[in-house]
């Protein structure tokens, strides 16, 4: 029975992808039309205390998330999504922001000071796109930054060249950071292409997160199990994001690289003494 529910969920997904794949779109053009109408803050700030052992000082994480409507979408009750928080997370405290910040602040006993924004605008328009609206997110001195773009581009060569601005800019104006770009969640093979590019000309790090839908369907949003508000979506475009389970999945890989990047730091900086 088992197999049997596995083969019938792989097979939804493949009619998904070959259905997106005629479309041309990642996701159809109504929900396109219609998440791009609605509007969502410039950024969000997110604090978490941590429980530093007695008698010491917590450590403190800054974190800048630049994402999409994986990372932050704004309340739109007329397609059904009547919230906001990274789509298609049951709450806010469930999308991939949210966990990873209460995953580093367990992780690590640390205070975690995180700023997210969701820059689909620079997908769409990496040409016109104003670099100078990141120095406002930098405020926050992140010492990672998490760059998860690529699902709404339609121009790569562009996009390509003006991220890698964006990085430099980010690396200009705070000189001790990470930067981790991901590959997008709906997989493309240009497009995981034009990110590792990226990072390759900008020594950024790479997180993988394409393959994550093809292979556990569990998450896609669409395939889990319990989905109340399944019955509330209008637009296509919302059940193929990731649910709690894609969100959890995310936020682990996340979770693993910006640990590997400190076991690293550490390292390195031991062996300057």
């Amino acid at each position: 029975m088992e197999v049997m529910n596995k083969i019938f969920y792989i097979a939804r997904v493949l009619c998904v992808v070959l259905f997106l794949s005629i479309a041309g779109k990642d996701v159809c053009a109504q929900s396109i039309e219609a998440m791009n109408r609605v509007e969502v803050p410039s950024f969000t700030d997110l604090a978490l205390k941590g429980n530093a052992p007695e008698g010491q000082s917590a450590e403190k994480i800054n974190l800048l998330i630049l994402g999409n409507s994986l990372c932050i979408h704004g309340a739109a009750p007329g397609m059904g999504w009547n919230y906001t928080a990274g789509m298609a997370a049951s709450s806010q405290e469930k999308d991939y922001v949210h966990l990873l910040c209460g995953k580093l602040r367990d992780k690590f006993c640390a205070d975690v000071n995180c700023r997210f924004s969701n820059l689909a605008e620079f997908e769409r328009n990496p040409e016109t796109y104003d670099l100078r609206k990141i120095d406002k997110l930098l405020e926050i001195e992140p010492g990672y930054v998490i760059i998860q773009l690529g699902d709404n581009v339609s121009d790569l060569d562009a996009f390509e060249k003006a991220c890698a601005r964006m990085i430099r800019r980010i690396g200009e104006k705070q000189s001790r950071v990470v930067i981790i770009c991901a590959t997008p969640f709906f997989a493309s093979a240009p497009k995981n292409q034009m990110v590792w590019n990226i990072c390759g000309e900008t020594s950024s790090l790479l997180v993988a997160f394409s393959h994550l839908k093809l292979s556990d369907p569990k998450n896609l949003a669409i395939n889990e199990e319990g989905r109340e508000d399944r019955a509330l979506w209008k637009v296509d475009g919302i059940g193929i994001h990731p649910g709690d389970y894609g969100m959890e999945s995310i936020a682990r890989r996340l979770l693993i690289e910006i640990q590997a990047s400190r076991a690293l730091q550490k390292k390195n900086n031991q062996k300057s003494f």
